[in-house]
């Protein structure tokens, strides 16, 4: 329960009020007699969650206590009790930092749970709408990370002429940003992929010649992970290869035999010169932990390095709008509201968060009425209120490899 600090230096008004929230069967109470004694009971009990105060008081008046709380630091719901005739004091009461205030009339066994309920709720969607810029601003450092390391990635790729060495610089990045354990590089010559590149970081393996490095060269007929990533020109992930039984794995796990090597996750990259001509793959084996180095399963789904996969389409370029959305979804809501959601053309993407705003979807249309008639128009459906993110600021990656 919310802890609610009363304070009023009549004890019969402090009794009033701390009877009537605590009937409520909403909040716990304490009271003070005045500002000096709440200010010092309110540094002392951290869980107090609003204060509800008189003004005119001895030793310390509201307006007093407000002040104090403000210049602390504090931003503790303050809902502040006055009389009829001391509105004016009440709005400069709302200038130093209350949340509201409240008459002192024949109501108010009435209207202090609904102002006291209103500034909590007030509260909690400033503390939510903060975090949520916060994870915003984050979403958006992350990226310029993103940015960062792949520029660095294509400044080396463009400086490095020699065949050797630009295999050394493709896995190393291409390790580096994945946190892989293991990378080989494979470059399509003529109708085979050719592995001309292997490393692995937990064996101390370092290997950049297709003549020394004991692994068969692949047809595109055969049944393998790197084959199907060239030949689909998409990413493949594998969970679970040391165990599956598959015969796209088979001549994987037979090196694994081999080599004493546990290969327990994968990702395939196709390498595209100008996003079409296979040039190669990049295959990349298990993760390493970031803090102990030790060799895990590299599941990307958990990791967040990958949570779709698909064309971009600049849609402003061909006159359509998109836009960010957010919904506080309740449980009992959640499954026919995602179903709702999902019926809709216009949204491309649409996922779970662990965050008050619960449920977040990207949505295109042909034009802004029409993109504000679909959210309209999925509020009515499922009675949930929808939250609209319009971008302000547009990143977009692109890293070409010229050889």
């Amino acid at each position: 329960m919310i802890k609610i600090l009363v304070v009023d230096d009549d004890l019969l008004i402090r009794e009033l009020l701390s009877e009537i929230l605590l009937a409520s069967e909403k909040y716990e109470v304490v009271s003070a007699e005045n500002g000096q004694a709440a200010l010092e009971l309110y540094r002392q009990n951290a869980d107090i969650g609003l204060i509800l105060s008189d003004i005119n008081m001895p030793v310390m008046d509201g307006l007093s206590l407000i002040k104090e709380l403000r210049q602390e630091g504090s931003e503790v719901p303050v809902v502040v009790i006055t009389g009829n005739n001391e509105i004016a004091i009440a709005i400069e009461a709302l200038h130093s930092g209350a949340n509201d205030y409240l008459v002192k009339d024949e109501n108010i066994q009435e209207t202090v749970v609904l102002a006291v309920d209103k500034a909590l709720e007030k509260k909690r969607i400033q503390d939510e709408n903060r975090q949520l810029l916060i994870d915003l601003d984050n979403m958006v450092n992350e990226l310029e990370s993103v940015v960062d390391q792949m520029t660095v990635m294509g400044t080396a790729l463009s400086s490095e002429k020699q065949s050797k060495k630009l295999v050394e610089v493709i896995l190393a990045h291409a390790m580096r940003l994945s946190n892989a354990d293991c990378g080989l590089l494979w470059i399509m010559e003529q109708d085979k992929l050719v592995c001309t590149g292997l490393q692995i970081l937990s064996r101390d393996v370092t290997n950049y010649s297709a003549e020394e490095i004991d692994i068969a060269h692949l047809t595109l007929s055969q049944s393998h992970p790197v084959v199907l990533a060239a030949k689909s020109k998409q990413l493949v992930c594998i969970d679970g290869v040391s165990i599956t039984k598959n015969d796209d794995l088979a001549a994987i796990q037979s090196i694994d035999a081999a080599t004493g090597y546990k290969s327990q996750s994968m990702l395939v990259l196709p390498m595209l010169h100008h996003g079409h001509d296979l040039m190669g793959v990049v295959q990349l084996v298990n993760a390493t932990h970031p803090l102990t180095g030790a060799v895990q399963e590299f599941n990307l789904k958990r990791e967040g390095i990958i949570r779709r996969i698909g064309a971009s389409i600049n849609s402003r370029r061909i006159g359509f709008v998109s836009t960010l959305l957010a919904a506080q979804v309740p449980p009992e809501k959640f499954e026919s509201f995602v179903q709702t959601v999902n019926s809709c053309p216009g949204v491309t993407h649409n996922y779970e968060r662990k965050h008050a705003y619960n449920v977040w979807f990207t949505l295109i249309a042909s034009s802004q009425a029409e993109k504000e008639r679909i959210i309209r128009e999925l509020t009515e459906k499922t009675g949930i209120e929808i939250l609209e993110l319009p971008a302000t600021r547009i990143f977009k990656i692109r890293v070409d490899f010229r050889f």
